[in-house]
């Protein structure tokens, strides 16, 4: 029996994370509740982020609040439709897309492709900094230990890249625990060349 099908209809599981970029770093709760649909809270540095998904792990509807953000993101067949408020200016606009899947919560969304037979999916997304719906590709590419809260913990290694023409260029890295689909740590760069590393680790 697969990991996915072990969740018990309205359990809780909780997480703590740090993102560190350099010198900066702060911390973030991650809670997910299961039952008829699957939902993500996830709390910290100012930001509250509320995804609601599938069994499949596909978002349904995606809440982003800040002082100055109010977004929530439905879909409507293969139309990714985004309104609210953003840098507190009134924000309505319709995503085209196909129907590959969205994952807006990764750290959740790819637990099933980890569970999965597939060497890779594709998959859209909504930039947070940006608002607009972009292409992704994610493959898996070993099982490999890592250091988690001071254990060795048998991970499997997702890359992360763009599959636009612009591929080449950017890409990171995500690390889930083999044994139940938790994810441990993510290692990116957020911006322009010489931009320093995020880091983001399971701490508690």
């Amino acid at each position: 029996m697969s990991f996915m099908q072990t969740c018990s209809a309205h359990a809780l599981e909780r997480h703590s994370y740090r993102q560190t970029t350099g010198s900066d770093s702060f911390d973030f709760s991650w809670e997910l509740t299961v039952s008829e649909t699957n939902v993500l809270e996830v709390r910290g540095n100012g930001e509250y982020y509320e995804n609601i998904c599938d069994d499949r792990c596909h978002t349904i509807e995606w809440r982003y609040v800040t002082d100055d953000h109010d977004i929530t993101a439905f879909r409507d067949d293969d139309v990714i439709r985004v309104e609210g408020t953003f840098e507190n200016k009134p924000f309505i606009k319709g995503f085209k897309i196909d129907d590959l899947p969205w994952y807006q919560p990764l750290s959740y969304s790819l637990r099933c492709f980890i569970d999965s037979p597939d060497q890779k999916t594709a998959f859209w997304m909504i930039r947070p900094d940006t608002l607009d719906a972009i292409k992704f590709q994610a493959r898996k590419l070993s099982k490999e230990r890592i250091m988690s809260q001071g254990r060795s913990v048998m991970a499997v290694k997702v890359e992360l890249g763009l599959t636009s023409l612009l591929k080449g260029l950017w890409h990171a890295h995500y690390w889930f625990r083999e044994a139940d689909g938790i994810f441990l740590q993510y290692r990116g760069v957020h911006g322009l060349p010489g931009t320093q590393e995020t880091i983001v680790r399971l701490i508690e």
